[in-house]
């Protein structure tokens, strides 16, 4: 039988947010994850948001855009988000920005 053996990893992150009038009207998520197959760290984005009554302002393209120079300048090897299926006017959005469709996410969801 095998035995299974659980290493504990750490990772590291930012919160990159855009203000208007004091009020935080945009966030985005950049998570630093280690494996041991490579050397240098991916980013993995999460929870990429902009207020209604902001979008279309170019504040996603800003927050998108700091999202990834934290991800380089921490030597990121690549930088993976997810987005669901019914979003396809966003998901244009985001291969205008030079990003491309990859693969499927798969998931469980946790209470």
């Amino acid at each position: 039988m095998s035995e299974l053996k659980v290493c504990e990893v750490k990772s590291s992150g930012f919160r990159v947010c855009v203000e208007r009038g004091g009020e935080d009207v945009g966030h985005a998520f950049l998570y630093l994850m280690n494996n041991d197959i490579h050397k240098r760290p991916f980013g993995f984005v999460e929870d990429v948001f902009v207020d209604e009554s902001y979008r279309g302002d170019g504040l996603g393209k800003e927050l998108m855009n700091k999202i990834v120079d934290l991800a380089r300048e921490n030597n990121c090897y690549k930088m993976i988000f997810t987005s669901r299926f019914v979003k396809e006017r966003l998901h244009s959005y985001y291969e205008k920005q030079g990003f491309t469709k990859h693969g499927f996410e798969f998931r469980i969801d946790f209470d």
